[in-house]
């Protein structure tokens, strides 16, 4: 919700946004990223901390309860949700370590935080935005520049590989 910078779901019939978050009261606090669970009854989101400096994961019921911080971790500048395992106990992430220049491929569990890195490279060779996880769990894609160059205009190739381990 632009007005209030919360995490909105919008009724399409009514046109009435209802919050599911009420901490945007500060100018640098915002949501640029938000998935559905597989269930239905989950959002996950980042949320940018009042600095703006870095964003954390959280989770919230539809209904506008529950809402939890699941990962914060001050080496992380950045956290991306990408994907629901379909059991719903884990999320996939991009996580940006910004002192090391390093993108993470990881799954952060819903219950305790704990993170499972799955792959890590210099954060140029990817495109930060755009990776899926297979229906069945078991592939990862993600698209990235081939020449480590992050560029309009620039080519991008799809990588495939498997979440417990292997070639791309």
């Amino acid at each position: 919700d632009h007005e209030t910078g919360d995490l909105s779901l919008r009724d399409l019939t009514t046109g009435k946004n209802r919050r599911l978050t009420t901490s945007g009261a500060d100018e640098e606090s915002s949501t640029t990223e938000a998935l559905f669970s597989p269930d239905g009854q989950w959002l996950a989101y980042n949320w940018r901390t009042s600095t703006g400096a870095r964003t954390d994961l959280r989770v919230v019921r539809l209904d506008g309860s529950e809402s939890r911080v699941v990962f914060d971790d001050e080496k992380i500048k950045h956290v991306v949700p990408r994907g629901w395992s379909s059991d719903g106990a884990h999320i996939l992430a991009r996580l940006w370590l910004s002192a090391e220049d390093v993108t993470q491929i990881a799954f952060v569990s819903v219950a305790d935080g704990s993170v499972r890195v799955i792959k890590s490279f210099n954060w140029q060779r990817s495109d930060d935005q755009r990776m899926i996880l297979s229906p069945d769990g078991r592939y990862i894609a993600y698209d990235f520049y081939p020449n480590g160059k992050h560029r309009f205009g620039n080519p991008e190739d799809i990588a495939l590989f498997p979440v417990d381990g292997g070639p791309e």
